[in-house]
């Protein structure tokens, strides 16, 4: 974040009056209480997307063991759930992007308040974790998951297509 944004950010939470101690304390609790329920709807949007992906995926797979010829009709309703899949899982990418943003901008305002505050513990911590633990952002293994789940459904596809050409099902 700019030096500008900071003080932007500030100024706003502020108003440069003394005495304001006790209520930009009561606001850091308020946006670290925030800045947890964001994790807590991102992890259950986690959820709801896997079990959604997986078990689109599992209809798919259902309808090629259970049908031992493509016809037209058949074919067209693959497509339909594997075209649905996709953009699911496109949506999830989108949404894993929204939530990354709304944290980072909530931590950026957490870490403006924490300078204004006699500890800095989520600075320390971000700190430690990115310098002395080399820690990977969940978000950047969260938005591979997606990916993978695309990966999964197209080589399904794949070889159901090849086991329907070669009769295998």
């Amino acid at each position: 974040m700019t030096t500008n944004h900071k003080d932007l950010i500030l100024k706003k939470l502020l108003n440069e009056d003394k005495g304001n101690e006790k209520i930009l304390f009561e606001q850091y609790k308020l946006y670290v209480k925030m800045a947890d329920e964001v994790s807590n709807r991102r992890n259950d949007m986690n959820k709801f997307y896997v079990i959604l992906s997986t078990s689109l995926i599992s209809i798919l797979q259902i309808i090629a063991s259970i049908t031992h010829e493509i016809s037209t009709g058949v074919s067209v309703i693959i497509i339909a759930i594997f075209i649905i899949f996709i953009f699911i899982n496109y949506l999830w990418i989108i949404n894993i992007k929204s939530y990354s943003t709304l944290n980072c901008g909530k931590f950026d305002v957490i870490n403006e308040i924490e300078n204004k505050l006699p500890a800095k513990g989520f600075t320390i911590e971000w700190e430690l974790l990115t310098e002395v633990y080399q820690y990977n952002e969940l978000t950047n293994v969260e938005k591979n998951i997606p990916i993978i789940m695309i990966g999964m459904g197209v080589i399904i596809l794949i070889i159901n297509i090849i086991m329907f050409h070669l009769k295998i099902i």
